[in-house]
């Protein structure tokens, strides 16, 4: 294990070595004045941000950086609601109204008399959509009612958690399930509502919140690696691209003597030097430490045994739990569409499957519009530790014209958004991946399907399309071949499931770039040398996707046996009164479904053994 100073101390004591860290920094970031100052910015992300940097000055035993909370809170203050802000203003006057100036708590308790209605709102619910606002407004109701003498909010905020605890018993999995950036953002004020609660009936429902989603973590890590594994409801760069993530950041500093880096070297000393922090979480590290601050101030209430099933090796299992997501509708410039394009409700399951070398999960459904969503995630294992550095992940897009970031310097995008509805067959190693482009653009000059791979920490030893090696330079083919990949310890094969082509003016089929940062996969769906209108029903009949295997290298007797054996996997996929039927059949694995793109949900799907 690593040899840094987090394998020496308590996590008590490492907790406040994260805050000394950045309490340390604090003269990078913050003027005298208490106005933001990095890289000569003067944005520091809002009041929300600005408190939880103060609250690691705060924990900092300190006086002059105690002195500068009191100044930054001044100074960034904020009327404007907010969802976090609320809570946050809460903790520093539960836990730290005595190192505030009298005008500065004064300022706090305004803040909440101004914006504790705005928690209120029917909106902020778990009604299958993003479950952590709803958590951070139940903390703000229950708390803030009791400090501002408001029964009415202690009342809603009851009713809340009585409806989340409702929603949640029907289902295994939260409805913002597995994300590895808005997991600890539920997992904080649920936290919070335990330790601050005077109230026995708001505790048991805060704790058992906090309890199943500390479940959903535990479900999903893989800890042999040290990373969450998919899929994910919602994922920036850092989620889909396995670098450092809030999750990662989270139980890194939870147990710190468990990890081959050191969170704080690389969070507070390496800093913008750091190999495992995502190029686009540099261009806003401040904000990103604030958040590891965030998350590490209460004390949490894990169940028995969680820590064993967070770190121990899943290889052989396959986790299944049912989920559901809300309604996204939307308007759709195209000709032919409806008033309204509706995406859900959807009722569905997640799975992810371990095997000895990689993992592998898949969304049954997209997650509202899917933009943020990841509905195949798969994880290939390339050494032995826990370290983002021992990974590669395999993410999917689809997407319309030039939006993806497809070039080194590009790398910088927050979120890669999905421009696609997905549906997945899983089973085991194997998984169908059936897409249709959202009908909001036009005109159009491309729509293509893309997996991805990040290569600056490892590429693979080998890739093929068909019988073709390629080699260190892109590849483009109007063959639609299956690709197959020697990762080391596993093989990755990915057939091409088109069924729809609306043209290919370059015949560029498919495309293989090998980048220096990241490996894509592109398969074509349509391009032409201009823009052109097309029709909702064209876009939305648009049949696209593919089925990635994943194969432990030892259970076949070399990579071109299993490169043969690939070619010779059973395909079928054709659409048949408005409904596309598609099948698949390799090494003893049957993945079938079929659906019509104007119902989120399969008319059937099939994942078994044959």
């Amino acid at each position: 294990m690593t040899t840094a100073p987090s394998q020496h101390v308590t996590p008590a004591q490492y907790r406040q070595a994260i805050f000394d860290a950045h309490t340390q920094n604090r003269h990078n970031m913050w003027n005298a004045q208490g106005q933001y100052i990095w890289q000569g910015s003067q944005s520091g992300d809002g009041f929300r941000a600005s408190i939880m940097h103060a609250l690691a000055y705060l924990h900092s035993n300190n006086p002059q950086a105690i002195e500068l909370a009191n100044r930054i809170l001044e100074t960034n203050a904020d009327l404007k609601p907010c969802h976090f802000a609320p809570g946050n203003c809460l903790e520093i006057l539960l836990e730290h109204e005595t190192l505030l100036e009298p005008k500065i708590k004064d300022l706090l308790i305004n803040y909440l008399k101004r914006n504790l209605g705005y928690m209120a709102t029917d909106d902020l619910q778990c009604h299958g959509y993003n479950d952590n606002h709803p958590h951070k407004a139940e903390q703000s109701l229950i708390l803030g009612g009791r400090l501002l003498g408001q029964q009415k909010f202690i009342d809603i905020g009851l009713k809340r958690l009585d409806q989340a605890v409702t929603t949640f018993k029907r289902n295994d999995f939260p409805s913002e399930y597995n994300s590895p950036n808005y997991l600890p953002v539920a997992l904080k004020p649920l936290a919070e509502l335990v330790n601050h609660a005077d109230n026995d009936e708001a505790r048991d429902m805060a704790l058992w919140l906090e309890q199943f989603h500390w479940n959903d973590l535990a479900e999903h890590f893989d800890g042999r690696i040290g990373l969450p594994v998919g899929p994910y409801s919602r994922g920036y760069a850092s989620d889909y691209r396995g670098t450092i993530s809030n999750t990662v950041m989270l139980v890194a500093a939870l147990y710190p003597d468990r990890f081959d880096f050191d969170l704080i070297e690389e969070m507070f000393i390496k800093q913008l030097d750091s190999e495992l922090i995502d190029p686009a979480d540099k261009q806003r590290l401040p904000f990103y430490q604030s958040h590891i601050i965030w998350y590490i101030t209460p004390t949490y209430h894990q169940q028995d045994g969680l820590t064993q099933r967070i770190f121990e090796d899943k290889a052989g299992q396959t986790v299944i739990g049912h989920i559901e997501s809300g309604v996204v509708t939307k308007s759709s410039p195209l000709p032919g569409a409806p008033a309204q394009h509706v995406m859900g409700p959807r009722s569905g399951s997640i799975t992810t499957h371990f095997g000895k070398h990689y993992s592998l999960g898949t969304a049954q459904y997209s997650w509202l519009d899917g933009k943020q969503a990841h509905g195949m995630i798969a994880n290939v294992h390339r050494k032995k530790a826990r370290t983002p550095k021992a990974s590669a992940n395999y993410y999917t897009r689809l997407f319309f014209d030039e939006n993806a970031p497809l070039h080194p310097d590009q790398l910088i995008t927050h979120c890669f958004n999905d421009e696609g509805e997905y549906r997945t067959v899983q089973h085991r190693n194997a998984a169908m991946v059936l897409y249709n482009p959202h009908p909001y653009y036009n005109p159009v000059k491309r729509i293509r399907t893309g997996i991805f791979r990040p290569t600056w920490y490892h590429k693979p030893n080998a890739i093929y399309l068909g019988d073709q090696l390629v080699g260190d330079t892109d590849l483009i083919s109007d063959t639609l071949a299956p690709i197959t990949i020697d990762e080391g310890d596993c093989y990755i094969g990915i057939t091409p499931l088109r069924l729809t082509d609306l043209g290919q003016s370059r015949h560029a089929d498919i495309e293989i770039k090998v980048q220096d940062k990241e490996l894509a996969i592109l398969i074509s769906s349509f391009e032409d040398w201009g823009p052109r209108e097309l029709t909702y029903d064209q876009v939305l009949h648009t049949h696209a996707g593919f089925v990635i295997e994943v194969q432990d290298k030892e259970d076949w007797p070399d990579f071109e046996s299993y490169r043969k054996s690939l070619a010779e996997a059973q395909v079928e996929d054709y659409e048949h009164a408005l409904m596309r039927r598609t099948c698949y059949i390799h090494n003893g694995i049957e993945l079938s479904a079929s659906y019509t793109p104007t119902h989120s949900m399969f008319r059937f799907s099939t994942a078994r053994d044959v």
